[in-house]
């Protein structure tokens, strides 16, 4: 027997003694990977924990916040409806003082004609008021120059 064949037949015993366990061996190497696969899952499961917590808090935050900007939105619906009966009530103002306004500009206008009317009618009347006050005082005039001429024609018969 040459040193090669030895070489083989101690690791045929070998092989042959080891085979059995071979099975042993290989759970070894798959709890390994099991047990680093079970590190990982922890791992996973702690970082899984962590951002459940962070959501549930963010969620907290959330409902806060969404409480909170219903409140904000209620309040600003009530602005809005508040400012829309105030701008409805001066728009309605509005309308009634445009109309006022409308009533007191052809009120103006009326007592505008009427005024113009009413000045040319004293223009016409001062005119024909004057013209009667100088035919009276022309009148008054020939009437004392007549009675003039008729005293000094009565003293001058008299005198005489």
């Amino acid at each position: 027997m040459s040193w090669r064949d030895q070489i083989l037949e101690s690791l045929d015993k070998r092989d042959q003694i080891e085979k059995p366990r071979s099975g042993v061996f290989a759970s070894c190497d798959e709890l390994q990977g099991l047990l680093q696969e079970n590190e990982e899952l922890k791992v996973q499961l702690k970082s899984n924990k962590e951002e459940n917590k962070l959501t549930k808090e963010q969620s907290k935050l959330n409902k806060t916040e969404v409480l909170k900007l219903r409140k904000e939105n209620s309040s600003l619906n009530k602005a809005v409806t508040r400012l829309t009966d105030k701008l409805n009530n001066q728009t309605e103002e509005y309308y009634h003082k445009n109309k006022s306004i409308e009533l007191i500009n052809d009120e103006i206008v009326s007592l505008s004609i009427q005024n113009n009317l009413l000045t040319d009618k004293l223009e016409k009347l001062e005119k024909e008021n004057g013209d009667l006050v100088q035919r009276w005082i022309e009148k008054v005039k020939s009437d004392a120059d007549k009675m003039n001429e008729t005293n000094a024609f009565l003293e001058s018969h008299q005198t005489r």
